[in-house]
């Protein structure tokens, strides 16, 4: 194995560390102080970085990863038992000329699978890409792990604008500490915004709340600026049954422009549910 790069800052803020790193693999932890059941969203960061590393660490030279889709899926929900701190691995699947794709596994106590997923990622040189001086080195300092209330929306510090009848509008404010190694946020924090999204378009709907996010899938079509205007996080529930709803996310720029779309499945779990075993 060979030596890490540095925390990206958004890996401080979610809690995630690479442990190690070689061509094509690598292994990391992920940190939930406080947490009693992580949300999928809360995975993003760890997949992406676990995910890029393998496809970066087998290319020569100076080259910079931008994340285009993301796919994860719960194959069960952690519990008490599993810990605080669970385990990912990570490896590459397929490297082409300019793009790379991954998968990720993140286990819990007896190295069961909790989190499922692929990660694809389109490489550029470093000068083509770079978007001016990496965000780690700016001095600004990120917030220690996981917010007080344990909340993705506290953490990254969301603001529910509108919320009802299957609806959700929230604002974000990029900052440093979201960020990847450049002045963008990190493509695996993406899917933390979308989930709080759809989880309070769901909250609008009866016993909605109560669903777990089982499946998820993001399109990144742009980056999310550092220290610009804020964001809108919007969702939309496009179906919903007694065990199971659908859901659509989108993280939309001043302009309008969609910077990230995405879909994600909810299930109603009970205890006799495979998932729980």
């Amino acid at each position: 194995m060979t030596s890490v790069d540095l925390q990206m800052p958004a890996e401080k803020l979610m809690g995630v560390r690479v442990v190690d790193a070689a061509p094509g693999s690598a292994s990391g932890v992920q940190t939930f102080p406080g947490i009693a059941t992580p949300s999928l969203g809360w995975f993003g960061v760890l997949a992406d970085a676990l995910g890029g590393r393998p496809v970066a660490f087998s290319l020569p030279g100076e080259v910079s990863l931008s994340t285009v889709s993301m796919h994860l899926d719960l194959v069960r929900p952690p519990t008490a038992a599993d810990g605080s701190v669970l385990a990912g691995e990570g490896r590459m699947i397929e490297l082409g000329r300019s793009w790379g794709l991954s998968g990720l596994t993140v286990t819990g106590a007896g190295s069961r699978k909790l989190v499922v997923g692929t990660v694809r990622f389109l490489v550029y040189p470093m000068a083509a890409s770079s978007g001016g001086s990496p965000a780690n080195r700016t001095g600004e300092a990120a917030p220690d792990a996981v917010a007080d209330d344990g909340s993705l929306l506290a953490l990254l510090g969301m603001r529910v604008e509108d919320a009802g009848g299957g609806r959700a509008r929230l604002s974000f404010t990029p900052g440093r500490h979201h960020a990847n190694p450049f002045p963008v946020v990190h493509g695996g924090l993406h899917t933390a915004l979308v989930d709080v999204a759809m989880a309070a378009a769901l909250d609008g709907i009866a016993g909605g709340s109560a669903m777990t996010l089982l499946s998820l899938d993001l399109t990144y079509h742009r980056p999310i600026p550092v220290g610009e205007a804020p964001v809108s996080v919007t969702a939309e529930v496009l179906q919903h049954g007694r065990r199971s709803a659908l859901a659509e996310a989108a993280v939309v720029a001043p302009g309008g422009k969609a910077l990230t779309t995405a879909r994600g499945t909810f299930g109603l779990l009970g205890p006799e549910d495979p998932a729980r075993s």
